[in-house]
């Protein structure tokens, strides 16, 4: 399995929308990443539809979050299958500013420079949030070790 199949994966009936990102996307746009998962914007609203999507094409869910699903895939060409949920405001406004590229035999959406570089952003604060969470906690149980002490 690889990109192509993917994007063949969404039209089946009923057809799941989604926009390719991540290296796939950069390279789309003449920049190179080397990379070799696949990764797509999807509908929150579609959340449950990709996930049986993914799941009957014999993928695994690897990890899930409200915002994040990775998926293993089976026989492929990719190192795996990510999908980022996006409310139906955000979606629709990455849709307005998106271009179709060719990937092989398909043709994809993908979002604009500018909303790919606003998706990494929020990815990365998302971390380092997560991480300045880590350090809180840490500091907290110290303390509290200290005080036993």
């Amino acid at each position: 399995m690889n990109l192509e199949d993917l994007v063949r994966l969404s039209r089946k009936e009923p057809e799941l929308e989604f926009l390719v990102i991540g290296a796939y996307a950069v390279a789309a746009h003449g920049y190179v990443r080397a990379t070799f998962d696949v990764d797509f914007v999807v509908r929150r609203s579609q959340r449950d539809k990709w996930f049986d999507r993914a799941l009957s094409a014999g993928m695994a869910c690897i990890g899930k979050s409200d915002v994040f699903a990775q998926f293993t895939v089976p026989d492929a060409e990719i190192d795996g299958f990510d999908l980022m949920f996006v409310d139906d405001k955000t979606y629709d406004t990455m849709v307005e500013g998106a271009v179709l590229r060719s990937f092989g035999e398909v043709e994809a959406p993908v979002p604009s420079l500018n909303h790919l570089l606003a998706l990494k952003l929020h990815a990365i604060f998302g971390l380092a949030l997560g991480i300045g969470m880590l350090v809180d906690s840490s500091i907290v149980v110290l303390e509290s070790i200290y005080r036993c002490r």
